[in-house]
């Protein structure tokens, strides 16, 4: 029993000893992990990574670039001005009466009219197989055989190449509107559309001396004229002149071209032979000179009868046109807000003379297509046009402002408003008035810093925008 005690008492003390050294041994881990030496050893949290700042949206605007954000020039789309815009003439066939008139051999109008009798034609055979289909009387198809005999006879009295042209019958008509529509294009075979506007003949007065005939475009706001082209349903004119007006508020209207085979009797100007070379020593004399309209008696035969064109290119020969850039003359020569086309004399096989009518029904001006290649003008701020308050203007961009964008933004006078080049955007800066003004004119004697007279006075920022 004494060794069996003295076992157990052994037992429990070595077990109360270990007991005692394995919480020992908790308490000194635990020591050691929330010890500032521990911390201090054990590997760092993650950090999060450093992001680099989001790119710029792109811009949807063709006067930035999209990628580093830099101005840049932007301009309109090159469109045909005249598509879709109304035409005045001075003069349209059939418009006081049904008028008859006799084209030349191989128009298309002529063409359209053979087309048309055949219809006719085909017409009145079907009516005449209906007639005899319902069986009637041999007294009334005797009637209707008579009056159609009389029909046939009336058809066969008129010339063969001769129609009416009649306003108040869409079938019939040649108004103005037909020279800027899709029609006009290009009919079967190229011979330049089924649809034109036609003046009265010369037996009603067209092509008199000193009563031309005139097509008015008017475009609403200014555009730069790159070229003009008329396509002729009838032979070209013998003398035709363009002209325009630069501003909207202009009035005297300015020749750009004159085509003539009689340049000088016509016009009093010499016809020039060839386009003006390009001289660099001349061109640098010569850049801020107005150019002047020019003659010459190219596209000014009277054949080919039909299809032909008159064409005018405003830069053409131009002295500067390598810098158009830089030549503020040539700008304004290319600037219109107005264009006018002055048909002045017919061109005549010369059996006129003789007075014949129906030599005289065969003389007239027919116009399928007048194409007018321009883009709106915005001096390289702005990259369309839009219509706002029922006017055509331009969306200005650079802190630009006006119908052109023509001028800086009120709170951009930083510097002096100009064009845009291809090398140089031109953006209207910012005014630095220092805060007490947003808005300020350009003072290009402004130097900073000066010293204040009062609240603003004298003041100016440092790119010569003086406070309002």
């Amino acid at each position: 029993m004494a060794a069996l005690a003295g076992t157990s008492s052994a037992s429990l003390t070595t077990t109360t000893t270990s007991s005692h050294h394995h919480h020992l041994i908790i308490l000194i881990v635990t020591a050691l992990t929330l010890s500032p030496l521990s911390q201090s050893l054990a590997p760092p949290p993650p950090q999060p990574q450093p992001q680099s700042p989001p790119p710029p949206p792109p811009s949807s605007s063709r006067c930035v670039d999209a990628a580093t954000r830099v101005p840049r020039r932007c301009q309109p789309d090159f469109e045909n001005a005249a598509y879709g815009r109304e035409v005045i003439a001075s003069a349209t066939c059939g418009v006081s009466r049904p008028e008859e008139f006799c084209p030349q051999p191989g128009s298309p109008s002529l063409l359209l009219l053979l087309r048309r009798r055949q219809q006719q034609q085909d017409q009145q055979q079907h009516q005449q197989q209906d007639q005899q289909q319902q069986h009637q009387q041999q007294d009334q198809q005797q009637q209707h055989q008579h009056q159609g005999g009389q029909r046939s006879d009336e058809v066969a009295r008129r010339p063969l190449q001769c129609q009416v042209c009649d306003a108040r019958v869409p079938e019939l008509s040649h108004g103005a509107e037909l020279m800027t529509d899709l029609g006009g294009e290009g009919g079967e075979g190229g011979e330049g559309g089924d649809t034109w506007w036609q003046s009265p003949t010369m037996l009603h007065g067209t092509g008199q001396e000193g009563h031309p005939t005139t097509l008015t475009l008017q475009l609403g706001k200014a555009f730069e004229l790159s070229y003009v082209r008329l396509r002729f349903v009838s032979s070209r004119p013998e003398s035709v002149a363009l002209f325009k007006r630069p501003h909207v508020a202009s009035v005297a209207w300015q020749p750009l071209h004159y085509f003539s085979a009689s340049c000088a009797a016509t016009y009093g100007i010499k016809p020039a032979t060839a386009t003006a070379g390009y001289d660099e020593e001349e061109e640098e004399e010569d850049e801020e000179e107005v150019p002047s309209a020019l003659c010459t008696d190219q596209d000014s035969d009277i054949s080919p009868l039909t299809g032909a064109s008159v064409a005018f290119s405003t830069l053409e020969g131009r002295r500067g046109a390598q810098r158009f850039d830089r030549s503020p003359a040539l700008q304004e020569w290319v600037t219109v807000t107005e264009l006018r086309v002055s048909l002045d004399r017919l061109n005549t096989f010369g059996d006129e003379l003789f007075g014949d009518p129906s030599v005289l029904r065969s003389y007239y001006y027919a116009v399928s297509q007048l194409d007018v290649g321009a883009r709106c003008k915005c001096n390289g701020h702005g990259d369309s046009c839009v219509w706002r308050d029922r006017r055509l203007v331009c969306s200005c961009h650079h802190h630009t402002e006006g119908d052109d964008c023509e001028r800086c933004a009120p709170t951009h006078h930083g510097r002096p408003w100009a064009r845009a080049t291809a090398s140089n955007a031109h953006e209207c800066l910012p005014c630095e008035c220092q805060g007490l003004a947003a808005r300020c004119e350009f003072d290009p004697g402004a130097v900073c810093p000066h010293r204040a007279r009062g609240p603003l006075h004298g003041l100016r920022g440092q790119h010569g925008g003086r406070p309002l």
